[in-house]
């Protein structure tokens, strides 16, 4: 009796010695064959580079996400038919994995992610390697890798990869601007604290510098944004605060002077006529000139009764004029500019 068998040999590559054993029956005693020495050959290898996205698919297409976004690289060493060693869907292990190093290039610069500030590191046991703190710059990105096989493996090294191309763009933010006290006298201090937020997870925050501004006059030279990485309960942001006085009246300038309230130009137009009248009553004799300054008094009376009026009830008691103070945040390399604003009363 003559029995054949094929096998399909999937051990590492190098020499094996086979044989085959006859467990025998009732009618036949076992027997073993003589010994075959089997040689395998190590197989090519193929590295493919993919971007594991925020909701955990795997995918090689091009990729367009803001800086610090939840995503991750994932370099993978397939065979030579492009198949990696693990089912993903099962977790199954389909056959034996490379071993081995990879290395990560950004371009044509070493992309030093990994421990000890090295592109390089070792593949797991199901052939791959993940890149998980990664947060590329804001930019266009060319993400390739390398394999290098080490003496056990059945794979040969490789440096036959795709190009994973990343565009990472600006980070969006936020200005929120608060004043400490919320109201003040006129020529008055005030601390104002501008607070830069964002969406990003990066434990680099925003820097650049923010700007303030009571209406269309700024307040000082720009401040430096102090930043602060991103937590597990908030996003990357800076914070930049400003100690300033602010004067009774509001800065000169066209925007602030459209933005008087109708009181308060009826009161300038009282004052001006209480002016004309005193003119008018130092050429005057009698009782024209009585008159005159009577008149005059009653205009300046009834203007600083409606100046006093005019303005928005704020903290402390008595009226007040709202300004409007503005933050602009210039923005950095991987954060985007934006403009915030918030207001203080001043009595």
């Amino acid at each position: 009796m003559t029995t054949s068998l094929l096998h399909a040999v999937t051990g590492s590559g190098g020499n094996y010695t086979i044989k085959a054993h006859y467990g025998g029956d009732g009618a036949f005693a076992p027997g073993d064959s003589g010994v075959a020495t089997v040689t395998i050959g190590k197989q090519n290898s193929k590295v493919i580079g993919s971007f594991v996205t925020g909701t955990g698919q795997i995918v090689t297409s091009s990729q367009s996400v803001a800086y610090g976004s939840p995503y991750i690289l994932r370099v993978d060493v397939a065979n030579n038919a492009g198949t990696i060693c693990e089912n993903i869907t099962t977790s199954a292990v389909n056959f034996i994995c490379p071993t081995g190093t990879v290395a990560m290039l950004d371009g044509a610069n070493p992309l030093n992610d990994f421990p000890g500030s090295s592109n390089v590191a070792h593949l797991n046991d199901r052939g791959f390697i993940e890149d998980q703190p990664i947060q590329l710059n804001a930019g266009t990105h060319n993400i390739t890798a390398s394999y290098t096989a080490d003496a056990n493996s059945s794979y040969i090294s490789s440096a036959t990869t795709n190009t994973l191309a990343v565009t990472i763009t600006q980070a969006a933010t936020q200005v929120q601007v608060a004043a400490a006290p919320l109201s003040i006298v006129a020529g008055g201090t005030v601390t104002l604290t501008a607070t830069i937020s964002s969406g990003s997870n990066s434990a680099v925050g925003p820097s650049g510098t923010v700007q303030f501004s009571n209406g269309s006059a700024n307040l000082g030279a720009p401040v430096t944004c102090m930043a602060h990485g991103a937590s597990s309960s908030a996003g990357a942001s800076c914070t930049a605060t400003l100690s300033t006085t602010i004067s009774a009246f509001p800065p000169v300038g066209i925007d602030n002077r459209w933005r008087w309230t109708p009181l308060e130009w009826f009161a300038a137009l009282l004052a001006m006529m209480a002016l004309v009248l005193l003119v008018l009553a130092m050429r005057m004799r009698g009782p024209r000139r009585a008159f005159a300054y009577g008149a005059m008094a009653l205009f300046l009376i009834a203007s600083a009764t409606l100046a006093g009026c005019s303005g928005t009830s704020g903290g402390g008691g008595g009226g007040g004029t709202t300004r409007t103070i503005t933050a602009k945040y210039s923005g950095d390399t991987n954060y985007a500019t934006s403009t915030g604003s918030g207001t203080v009363t001043v009595r």
